[in-house]
């Protein structure tokens, strides 16, 4: 949300003063920066948009201010004291109640994403018009319209302190009693329980993909108004990881389509009812599995299948990959006989002072304070922005391997988390970088929290018998780990 904010009739040489579409729509081309690669501002006219004000959600469309959108042959007289379009803000619009806002081009795009994202069809209710013909207690730019004071969300556990106004997501959390549902799961354990499943899941991509990201960037920004090592900071960052599998349907019944639906929940803070979903469909697909394999084990892939894959793998280029689906003798095996293998492969420390984890204060491993006053340090600065710029990070992901198997939260480097990292969203890859990937660095985990975050997919892969037999243990850690 923006902040609105109070502004007495401007009229300046810069302002737009027409009184007909034409004249508006020549005016946004000549004030247009004309960006590479970016809509022109008379792109915008006709646009929908919908805002949440104190009363309800408003509709409106974008069009000259002395127009009226619902009648093309019809002069409309703004209020006397009514903002005019400025170089600033050269978008006006006409709310359903007859009152006009302007804004600038970001709050724009983002109350049409509301309007797209149908965010205003719970509620329809339209605040009437205040004495001057504004809407009132807009956070957008309206006449006479002033922003509501901050209060903080009754009823929200541990999150409580964050102020609010109506409407915003603190708010939907608090109604919709989903801070009582993350509190709950952090104290009973349940924070954790998506990683249960293994499901194959279908990847956004074009507006799809975009949604995702806001999604991702929403909870993200809450997360950072909580302070550092709070509580409720770190359970917003681990229920974060699990986006994906919130979010992104099961490959064998799910449409791309239903991610967008999906996140349109997520935003209106419906995050219970998503995580009940993703468990019902989580078990139906296990039930399906279950039932298909008929108690055997699932059988090898054909050398027929073999050769399909190596050709996806190589069209995609992983000629890699492809080389390895054709050649390779080693076997998946996911017989309950593996565990026992595999704990031998992977035993306890030898000694109890190369165990950084019971031994955090030994003469191998720096006490945490120390590590700590390191990265604040300029010396810790410089290597962050050195190793761990945004560019750096961009360019890993975008330089992974174009197939590759999600982690163990459904994560994939190359097709879901480098398109977050393509556009001009710098907010957001900032929010990432923050949240996501530098607290590996820092060792910046709850304590309950250490042990998911140092984990990984464990998979066993069958030696051939001419080989001597036995397992080859590979491990899938977290992509935002890597």
């Amino acid at each position: 949300m923006v902040d609105a904010q109070r502004a007495p009739r401007r009229v300046t040489a810069d302002s737009y003063q027409g009184h007909t579409t034409s004249t508006y729509r020549s005016w946004l081309q000549d004030i247009d920066p004309r960006t590479a690669g970016a809509p022109a501002y008379t792109s915008y006219i006709g646009a929908k948009v919908a805002q949440h004000f104190e009363t309800g959600w408003g509709v409106g469309v974008v069009c000259c201010i002395a127009a009226d959108p619902r009648l093309k042959s019809v002069t409309r007289t703004p209020a006397p004291d009514a903002l005019r379009p400025t170089k600033s803000q050269p978008f006006s619009i006409i709310w359903e109640d007859n009152t006009d806002s302007v804004v600038d081009l970001r709050t724009l795009r983002q109350i049409m994403r509301n309007h797209e994202q149908g965010l205003h069809k719970p509620s329809t209710s339209i605040p009437p018009p205040t004495s001057n013909g504004a809407r009132a207690q807009s956070t957008v730019v309206s006449q006479g319209a002033a922003a509501p004071s901050p209060r903080a969300a009754p009823g929200a556990g541990i999150f409580d302190g964050v102020p609010s106004i109506p409407g915003d997501l603190v708010d939907l959390l608090t109604r919709n009693g989903t801070f009582a549902f993350l509190e709950d799961l952090h104290e009973t354990g349940r924070l954790w329980e998506l990683r249960n499943f293994r499901i194959p899941r279908l990847v956004p991509h074009g507006a799809a993909s975009r949604d995702f990201g806001d999604s991702l960037k929403a909870i993200l920004a809450l997360a950072e108004r909580y302070p550092a090592q709070s509580l409720p900071l770190y359970i917003l960052r681990a229920f974060a990881q699990f986006l994906p599998a919130l979010l992104m349907p099961c490959s064998r019944r799910g449409k791309p389509r239903h991610v967008s639906l999906n996140a349109r929940r997520f935003q209106k803070g419906e995050w219970e009812s998503l995580w009940n979903q993703t468990l019902k469909h989580n078990n139906r697909e296990l039930a399906h599995r279950a039932k298909k394999l008929d108690g055997n084990a699932p059988a090898p892939a054909s050398i027929r299948a073999r050769a399909r894959y190596a050709e996806y793998c190589a069209r995609k280029g992983a000629l890699s990959k492809a080389n390895q689906a054709m050649t390779s003798d080693l076997t998946p095996s996911a017989a309950p006989t593996n565990i026992n293998e595999l704990r031998a492969k992977n035993p306890e420390p030898t000694h109890p002072h190369r165990d950084p984890v019971t031994q955090p204060a030994s003469l191998l491993w720096p006490q945490k304070p120390d590590t700590d006053a390191w990265w604040e340090d300029e010396e810790g600065q410089e290597y962050i922005t050195k190793h761990f710029n945004l560019q750096k990070i961009a360019k890993y992901f975008r330089t992974r391997s174009p197939v590759s198997a999600a982690d163990v939260d459904g994560w994939r480097a190359r097709e879901l988390m480098a398109p977050l990292f393509m556009g001009d969203d710098e907010e957001l890859q900032a929010l990432i970088q923050a949240h996501l990937i530098l607290p590996y660095l820092f060792g910046d985990f709850h304590p309950s929290h250490i042990q998911e975050y140092a984990g990984g997919l464990l998979f066993a892969l069958e030696k051939p018998a001419k080989d001597g037999g036995g397992i080859r243990p590979i491990i899938c850690g977290e992509s935002w780990r890597r």
